[in-house]
Order: C-alpha cells, then sequence, then structure tokens
C-alpha cells in the first residue's frame, strides 16, 4: 500500500489533475479524503491510498512523484507500506446518525484504512450495528487505533465490540 499526502489549490478540475499520475502509471487507489474542512491559504490537504503491482514500485513511484511536481503539486508524504494487518471491530448504536464518514476519516487519520462496511440498517433514526474490516500497518499498534474507536465511541454513544 502507498499512503500519498499532498496539498491541492482550491480549484475545480485540481483533484483529478492530481489522480492521473497515478491511474496513468498503473496505480489502484484504494481511498481518497479530500478534506476542505481543514483548508489554508487556498490549499486543500489530500490523502491517498493506493497501491501498484510489485514490477511497477521501482519505475512507476518515481514517474509518479515527477509528474506530480511538475504539475506544481506539494507533496507532504509519499510512503509505502508494506506488511499489512488487519482487524475487525463493530460498533452499536446510532452509527450512521452520529457521521460515519467522520468515523472512518479519524481512523484513517491515525494510519489505519477502513476498507470495509457492513451494516444491519432498518432506518437512519434507528440504532444499527456496523462491522468495520480495519488494514492497517505493522508499523502500528492494533491498541493505538483501538484507543482511537474507543474514544470515537465514546464521543458518539457507541457500542464497540472487538475480537482478539
Amino acid at each position: 500500500m502507498i499512503i500519498l499526502e499532498a496539498l491541492l489549490k482550491d480549484q475545480p478540475g485540481s483533484l483529478i489533475e492530481f489522480l492521473k499520475p497515478i491511474s496513468e502509471n498503473g496505480g489502484n487507489i484504494f481511498g481518497i479524503i479530500h478534506d476542505h474542512n481543514k483548508k489554508k491559504n487556498n490549499l486543500i490537504p489530500v490523502h491517498v491510498t493506493f497501491e501498484l503491482h510489485e514490477e511497477l514500485l521501482k519505475t512507476n513511484l518515481p514517474k509518479i512523484r515527477e509528474a506530480l511536481e511538475e504539475k506544481g503539486i506539494k507533496i507532504s508524504k509519499l510512503t509505502q507500506e508494506l506488511a499489512q494487518q488487519e482487524m475487525k471491530v463493530i460498533l452499536w448504536g446510532h452509527v450512521f446518525e452520529s457521521d460515519i464518514v467522520n468515523t472512518v476519516k479519524r481512523i484513517a487519520e491515525k494510519g489505519a484504512r477502513v476498507s470495509e462496511i457492513r451494516a444491519k440498517l432498518l432506518e437512519v433514526k434507528d440504532e444499527s450495528s456496523a462491522l468495520l474490516t480495519i488494514e492497517l500497518p505493522v508499523s502500528i499498534d492494533k491498541e493505538t487505533i483501538l484507543d482511537t474507536i474507543q474514544q470515537i465511541c465514546k464521543e458518539k454513544n457507541l457500542l464497540l465490540f472487538k475480537s482478539e
């Protein structure tokens, strides 16, 4: 998994221009966080996770960097995480009403990625359950992510069920 963070100008088409070099060089995008709430000096932070096939890493990752720099895009982070671990948690309560997108973003800020959400929902206003599959590099301790999720659950009045 490759993590790329950059600052983009807040103008139409800038996100597409940012993603083109990744796509043109064989990148398979897993997630994008384009956070307008953190805009400063007309620049928006963007966090993209993607993968390149092993045979493309040495040649195409530098091409992606060069293409972005030629476009004047400021890269703040470009790292490759090789080994991954997975964890699953169940959230129960007003999961959707309490903003599941915010929950996913906050987990991502800690370096993990929610790769799948399975939910049981009758109506948005009702209590529901959501099974989150979370991928994280082996360099990040699962307890760190669980602490973050526990804090989120406390703030949003959700119950957390975790697997061992």
